[in-house]
């Protein structure tokens, strides 16, 4: 509710979002403007995720402090059209946890261009009151964004359900991806566990269930489940 009342009062041809507890790095605003009006077909531009602990006044992580980086749905790293919300629309408030993932599905079911970079585009804290400590929550608010996606592509019909599905699959591939898998033990293992419940997934046939479901919604969520045990970056760190 909070961030569909923020966009109904924004004005500005591009968005992003900020959480209160997160950090925006310098440049991030401007270094992703700049590549989104280098690409007009581009609708939304997403960065890396870099889950931390303690960082300084220039958001650089403290040494010693715990981090972890990843390339996946986050608002806090994307700038987005503001368009794009006209088309696809805002925050689903029947969700509580996982409207953002709703939204970047629907956005990925649009076939809308989204382009992605490598550098850090938010600092995302982890802190013991985290709303994602809630695992379960989270599960479920994954499982019904996943739910809302599949109903969405069964409605369509034959022709378009095979269109969206693929720019579905292309999206589930991407949530949720290490931002650099040859640094992260069973990286390739997890992602072709994950790409072949995404393909199942963007099927969207009768033979998708609620196992099927909750097996994508699981793979997706390994990351952020992950940085609860974050590596250290320095000696002498608490392991």
């Amino acid at each position: 509710a909070a961030r569909n009342t923020g966009l109904e009062a924004a004005r500005a041809p591009f968005i992003t979002f900020l959480d209160s507890d997160d950090l925006c790095p310098p440049g991030k605003t401007a270094r992703q403007l700049a590549r989104l009006r280098a690409d007009p077909e581009a609708a939304v531009i997403v960065g890396e995720v870099m889950f931390f602990r303690e960082a300084d006044a220039n958001c650089v992580p403290l040494p010693g402090t715990r981090t972890m980086r990843i390339l996946g749905v986050n608002l806090g790293a994307a700038l987005i059209r503001r368009e794009m919300f006209d088309r696809v629309g805002g925050f689903d408030p029947q969700i509580d946890q996982g409207e953002d993932l709703d939204f970047f599905l629907r956005v990925f079911e649009s076939g809308a261009k989204i382009a992605t970079e490598t550098e850090v585009a938010t600092l995302y804290r982890r802190h013991a009151a985290n709303l994602t400590n809630d695992t379960m929550g989270v599960k479920r608010g994954a499982l019904r964004a996943f739910h809302k996606s599949l109903q969405r592509r069964r409605a369509q019909g034959a022709d378009q359900q095979a269109d969206a599905g693929k720019v579905a699959r292309r999206g589930v591939e991407l949530l949720g991806r290490p931002a650099h898998p040859g640094r992260h033990r069973d990286a390739g293992e997890e992602l072709q566990r994950g790409q072949e419940q995404a393909e199942l997934f963007a099927q969207g046939g009768p033979g998708v269930h609620a196992d099927t479901l909750f097996r994508v919604a699981e793979w997706s969520l390994r990351p952020l489940q992950a940085a609860t045990s974050m590596r250290a970056t320095g000696p002498g760190s608490p392991a």
